[in-house]
């Protein structure tokens, strides 16, 4: 996010646009774009799953306590590494 921040203020000083519609252009990227990326990451991530049967990393099934830890994890290291690669 700081990154995206810095690089708005520097396109800013480029262009002779206004500073706010380079921010609403970056907002409406990130949030149709960006949620694309993810929504086609975990897809992708889900398909993985059910090829190799990996029976404690489904989405969205929660039957014991270690599932749920392991699918906790496991999600917000994906996101994670999606939002450094993205950002």
């Amino acid at each position: 996010m700081l990154f995206i921040h810095f690089a708005n203020v520097y396109l800013s000083d480029l262009t002779e646009e206004d500073p706010c519609s380079l921010y609403f252009i970056n907002f409406l990227l990130d949030a149709t774009l960006g949620m694309l990326l993810i929504y086609a990451g975990i897809r992708a991530v889900s398909i993985i799953v059910e090829w190799q049967q990996w029976e404690s990393l489904r989405f969205g099934e929660y039957g014991k306590y270690f599932s749920f830890c392991t699918e906790t994890l496991f999600k917000t290291e994906f996101l994670r590494m999606f939002q450094l690669t993205v950002s």
